[in-house]
């Protein structure tokens, strides 16, 4: 044929209407597909996206987006029990050299200031100055008794009342019974339940 004398725009060449089918290691996707098929003798798995309820022992193809098990709405939280309060090693009692009515003596340093009773005589305490400083042994006499709360009148009368308070948590009421202060006093003034039981007939 004879070339054109004008520039035309037509393709020189027809396009083909089917293009080859790119192939990748001389198989096509296809021809591979099918190759892994016939090698297995089985359709080739599809893969699940929810998770499986129950463990397997076989891994899963693809990571899942989705937890294994359904959580729990409520969880419970564990508490551990609280340690329950230990009384000091600390006990008020008579030194055994002590042979007056007032002795020196050296509380612990973790025994704040106050006046501990001995709990085996009613007319004894101890005075604990809080600090390096020495404390003090005393008995009461004339037959008074310590008094923790300094009670101003005599059990029963309606208008007694305290002078004084415990001590707090572990240091007061019903452990070592330290009071803030504490006085000599009359028997039938005492008002607290501390032992070796020094009011009587309270318990009558």
């Amino acid at each position: 044929t004879e070339p054109t004398q004008v520039p035309t725009n037509s393709p020189i060449i027809e396009a083909l209407t089917e293009p080859t089918q790119v192939t990748k290691n001389s198989l096509t996707v296809e021809v591979l597909t099918e190759s892994i098929q016939a090698q297995t003798n089985s359709p080739m798995v599809e893969v699940s996206t929810e998770p499986t309820q129950v463990p397997t022992d076989s891994r899963s193809t693809r990571p899942s987006y989705s937890p294994a098990m359904e959580p729990i709405s409520n969880p419970t939280i564990s508490h551990m029990p609280f340690a329950p309060m230990i009384t000091p090693a600390f006990s008020c009692k008579r030194p055994l050299d002590c042979t007056s009515i007032s002795c020196q003596i050296k509380c612990p340093m973790y025994m704040p200031r106050g006046y501990y009773p001995d709990l085996t005589d009613c007319a004894s305490y101890c005075f604990c100055t809080g600090t390096e400083d020495t404390s003090r042994y005393e008995t009461c006499q004339h037959k008074l008794y310590f008094d923790p709360l300094k009670w101003n009148l005599a059990r029963g009368d309606i208008q007694a009342h305290p002078l004084s308070q415990w001590m707090p948590d572990r240091f007061g009421q019903g452990y070592l019974w330290g009071s803030e202060e504490g006085v000599c006093n009359w028997p039938s003034f005492v008002n607290d339940h501390r032992p070796p039981g020094c009011i009587i007939g309270v318990f009558d």
